[in-house]
């Protein structure tokens, strides 16, 4: 996933461009928190089993697909942690 944040506006992008930022409220929240006002963030979101553990790479991708679709409701869903690799562009400070 890519997260660009500008001000307090913050999104979230999947690898093919779908923006899935109201799927991720606890993302937003946490990239918001940042003392930079320009970030592009380059990451991995984590889908977990509910006893805490990452589910296998093969089932992965479609967790966090089915996660992002469910938009309505993203509160009521488990978190997704997210781990960035990558800043890809920051504002001076």
């Amino acid at each position: 996933m890519q997260v660009h944040k500008d001000g307090d506006e913050v999104r979230i992008y999947t690898r093919t461009g779908n923006d899935v930022t109201a799927a991720a409220p606890e993302i937003v929240s946490a990239v918001r928190m940042s003392a930079r006002k320009t970030l592009i963030l380059d990451g991995e979101a984590i889908a977990l089993k509910p006893n805490g553990s990452a589910l296998p790479v093969s089932g992965h991708d479609a967790a966090v697909r089915t996660r992002a679709r469910r938009r309505r409701h993203a509160r009521d869903h488990a978190a997704c942690p997210v781990f960035f690799f990558d800043c890809l562009r920051r504002d001076e400070q």
